[in-house]
């Protein structure tokens, strides 16, 4: 049910040859305590995913256990880590996810972590990264909170059900600098906060599947941002969504601005920004739902 690696042990998990689906943990994943380390390595001989039915938690805040380390092997199928619970990793520990997928699962809600807690960050230092991310609650309600900036090195996957909830100083980083990093986007599955995109020297369409959950509401609202000149390679672009409560500008909704705005509509709002350094110039496509005819 529960599993505990420490005592400076390495276990070296691969599954040729093992009748199961997969290994499954039916509780908690520690790796690491007052009694030395834990390593635990996915290899690329498993053909098999590790799912996890509690949280995983890599160190502990011992110095006996601050090298601990989960790592998912490269180069075969399998491998793969399947989470229900929380992510956490104490400063000095290390995961490592090569290239291979973390699917983020549960009804419930989950965090992704490190500890000690990072300072909010400019959206550039990312404390934790990810290779391929599936977000695949079963329960459309639940969030998976950024409690640091958290960067995905590969492609996010957003076409099953969940919300990413980020934060400005706990943002969700998209690393990979190609159009498709990102697949999905619903209603039941967005970025509820801001989401950086890094982009290519080259002209691309950038998808930022984003939308604001207040309370019990929720309404999705995606951009898309074509870039065009001046690009420089891995330039950022924040894209966040703002709605109901929290879309609050000064002005009414029929105040006018002159001669290229005419207004702006008190209850929505969007907020696009590039990094300082940037002279990249683009097109946004915002998206509007019309109640009633």
């Amino acid at each position: 049910h529960h599993v505990t690696v420490d005592g400076n042990t390495i276990v070296d998990l691969f599954t040729n040859g093992i009748a199961p689906a997969m290994l499954a943990i039916g509780g908690n994943l520690q790796l690491g305590g007052s009694n030395g380390y834990g390593r635990m390595y996915l290899n690329n001989n498993m053909n098999k995913p590790l799912e996890v039915l509690g949280d995983v938690t890599i160190g502990n805040g011992d110095l006996a256990a601050n090298t601990s380390v989960l790592a998912l092997e490269d180069s075969q199928p399998g491998g793969d880590l399947i989470l229900h619970g929380n992510f956490t990793r104490h400063s000095g520990s290390v995961f490592t996810g090569y290239n291979r997928a973390v699917f983020l699962r549960g009804s419930n809600n989950s965090s992704i972590r490190v500890l000690p807690q990072p300072p909010a960050s400019s959206g550039t230092s990312i404390d934790e990264i990810f290779p391929y991310v599936f977000v695949q609650k079963s329960n459309p309600d639940a969030e998976i909170t950024m409690n640091c900036t958290v960067g995905v090195n590969d492609q996010l996957d957003l076409t099953g059900n969940g919300l990413i909830t980020s934060t400005t100083g706990n943002y969700l980083v998209i690393i990979n600098k190609n159009s498709n990093a990102i697949i999905g986007g619903s209603a039941t599955s967005f970025v509820n906060g801001p989401l950086i995109r890094r982009t290519a020297n080259t002209a691309s369409n950038y998808h930022y599947p984003v939308g604001k959950k207040t309370g019990t509401g929720r309404v999705y609202r995606p951009l898309r941002f074509s870039t065009m000149n001046n690009l420089g390679n891995g330039d950022e672009f924040t894209g966040e969504y703002f709605s109901f409560t929290d879309a609050t500008p000064s002005a009414g909704q029929d105040v006018l601005f002159g001669s290229t705005i005419g207004g702006i509509l008190k209850n929505e709002y969007w907020q696009f920004d590039r990094i300082p350094s940037s002279f990249a110039t683009g097109k946004l496509a915002i998206t509007y739902q019309f109640s009633g005819t």
